[in-house]
Order: structure tokens, then sequence, then C-alpha cells
């Protein structure tokens, strides 16, 4: 175990950290075929889509992605095959114009552009863009959500008090003690009227589907067919336990050791925090350049010897946002504080995704809330009509 996790980090230690340049081609031959793919950018949901392999030129020379043959998504919907194993694949290591990033106040990376946030998303895994939000926005936010009830007719929202954790809520009774923590989840938010006539925005959670960068960094980063997947409130209450490490969805597999090139974006996620973040309130755990291993998390950690993979908490503050790949390992710390953590995320996918197939998780969005929105939030919406 530690032989095999000592070479694929002396692999990943050898890309290069200068960002590459996406492998795109300036003309493409027809479309590849969409295979199906199941779709989890939430715990407890999941979502069928069609997904369609990197076309021509999105890959290097002498490599193709075929459909995983066991149909198993948390293996990958591709697997990486390279047709000339002997043939050193060429990596393009100098960033575009304005695509240099730094080490940010968090320690995480950061830049001043839309260019550099997308080139640190690609590599790194994950972008930080301190001050998304304005502490306004994030007092008026705080202020809705205390207000949110879960929808009954929902199948992802719930209220619930052992939620993913139901083991331990168990202990707790058994022992005569108070369930260890409350969760509340609300999913679609941008669906959700104004929960009272405090607030004159009809469909308040409109807006925070489109904040500049962020939005901005998903278009840049997905493309042309950049849409909304999903968007979320978490609520996590003292006492809840450290969350697994997990990928939200993992589109392209590696065979075999480390993948020595950037690979295409099929999903990333909006993580908007909403508290000043410390390490006792549970802040995410990212691995940094994760994604390059092309495997999930969890392959690694059945193993009897934890994996020697560092993390790095994100410690930001309310306001803030993390953009990250569906295929970056991360995890929610345990929250032993006496204070709830608050996070709103907003899932992006590309157009080489398709919109929700059959069965939907979620309703299809109200024509009074699609009414309400702006042109690009309903660009970006045109999947759920």
């Amino acid at each position: 175990m530690a032989r095999r996790l000592a070479r694929i980090h002396e692999a990943l230690a050898a890309c290069p950290e200068a960002p590459p340049r996406p492998w795109r081609s300036a003309t493409t031959s027809s479309e590849p075929e969409w295979v199906g793919a199941v779709v989890t950018p939430m715990p407890h949901s999941a979502e069928t889509h069609l997904v369609r392999p990197p076309g021509p030129g999105r890959l290097p020379p002498g490599w193709t992605a075929r459909p995983h043959e066991d149909d198993n998504p948390r293996f990958g919907t591709f697997t990486l095959v390279h047709a000339d194993p002997g043939r050193p694949t060429p990596v393009a290591g100098e960033p575009a114009e304005g695509g240099a990033w730094r080490e940010g106040p968090a320690g995480l990376p950061c830049a001043d552009s839309v260019a550099g946030m997308t080139a640190a998303l690609l590599r790194e895994g994950l972008v930080h863009v301190p001050a998304a939000l304005s502490r306004p926005a994030v007092a008026e936010l705080k202020a809705l959500f205390a207000e949110l009830e879960p929808d009954p007719t929902s199948p992802l929202d719930r209220f619930s008090k052992s939620d993913g954790h139901r083991a331990a809520a168990r202990a707790a009774a058994d022992a005569g003690e108070p369930e260890p923590y409350v969760d509340l989840a609300i999913q679609t938010l941008f669906n959700r009227p104004r929960p009272s006539e405090r607030t004159a925005a009809p469909y308040p959670f409109l807006r925070y589907l489109d904040v500049d960068p962020v939005v901005a960094v998903a278009e840049s980063a997905l493309g042309a067919g950049c849409h909304v997947i999903q968007h979320n409130l978490w609520r996590t209450g003292p006492g809840r336990p450290r969350g697994n490490t997990h990928i939200d969805y993992l589109p392209l597999a590696s065979a075999d050791g480390a993948i020595p090139f950037e690979t295409p974006l099929y999903v990333i996620t909006a993580h908007y925090y909403l508290d000043d973040m410390y390490e006792e309130l549970g802040p995410t755990r990212f691995t940094r350049r994760s994604h390059l291993l092309g495997r999930p998390e969890w392959q690694e950690q059945r193993e009897e010897a934890p994996p020697s993979v560092p993390e790095e908490s994100a410690l930001v503050s309310a306001g803030d946002c993390v953009i990250f790949r569906s295929d970056v390992w991360h995890g929610a710390g345990g929250n032993v504080s006496t204070e709830a953590r608050h996070i709103m995320q907003v899932h992006y996918s590309s157009g080489d995704m398709s919109g929700r197939q059959e069965p939907h998780t979620a309703p299809e969005i109200s024509a009074a809330a699609m009414d309400a929105a702006n042109a690009r939030q309903r660009r970006l919406l045109r999947r759920w009509g």
C-alpha cells in the first residue's frame, strides 16, 4: 500500500506546477455518442444523466476515453486509455495570458482574474474567491435560511437529527443522551419563493445563481453549455461527526497511475460559506490535485493503512466562495463547536452532460420562478424547464 501510494505521489509531483493549456482543437469532427451516468452532486441523492466522452482534440495525442466496463459511476463514467504507453505525453506548461494564480490568504489557490481562477480550478482542482458575497448578503441569506422549512413534496429536502450518522444517533439514544446534531438540507433553492413578506424579491435565491466572478469562472471552465444542476443549503449543527472524504462525480478514471495531463471538466461546485470558518466548526477539507489520481477516494481508504494524501482545511471568511471540481477529494470536518455551520452550494455542469433524465429527483422549476429570472439565470436554468 505504502509503495503504491508513493508511486502515485511521485507521479503527481512530476506534473508541472504551471497550468497546462486545455486540450482543445480548433476544429472537431462528429460529436461522440452519449452514454448514461449517475451523478451525485449532493449526498443521498442521485440524478441520471447522459454524458459524452471528451471529443476530438480534448485529450492529448494517443489518449482516448472509453465507457467504463462495469457500469459503476463511482469508478468513473469513462476510463482513459493510452494507445502507446511508451510514448511520453506532451504537457504544455505555460499558463495562458492572465492565467497565473497564487496562494491566497487562506492558503488555497487564489487569483485576480477569471483566467487565473479558471487555470487554478483546472490544475489544482479548486480556487478560493474571497468576498464573493458582501456581509449584508450573508446576513440576508442567514435570515432567509432561518425561516425556511423543508418541502414535504421534495425527495431531496430533509430536516434530520441523524442524517448520514444514524449509528451515532442510536448510540446516543441507547445511552439516554440527546441526539448528536441537527442537519437541515434544502435543495433547488432557486425554486423557493420568499418565506415571508419581509423579503421584497418573490424568488430571493435566484440572484445567487449568477454571482460574478464565480459564474464567470463556471462559464469559462465549462464552456457555452454551462448550466445549473442543483442549488442547495446545508445547515450543520453542533455534534456532527467528521464526514467521509468523497468525490461528487468521477467522469474520467485512470486505469493505471496518475493522469499526466489536465482533464476536461464536467461538474463543478461553488461553496459559499456564510460563517467565519475555524477548525472546530467543521470546515471543508480538500485534497489539492487529487483529481489527477483518476480514482475514487475509497479505493485507497478501504485499505487498512490510511491514504498519505495531505488535506487542507478551508479556513475562509463569511462571504467567501471555494469553487472545486467534482472529482477532487473533499469532506466536511466534524462540528465540535457550539454553533451551526451554514453553506450554500451551486452546482454547475458542462454541455457534455445532458439535463436530468428519468427518474427526476427534484420538481420542475415553477413558471413564476422562471419569469422572475433574468436572461443569464434563465440560460443557466434552461435544462430545468
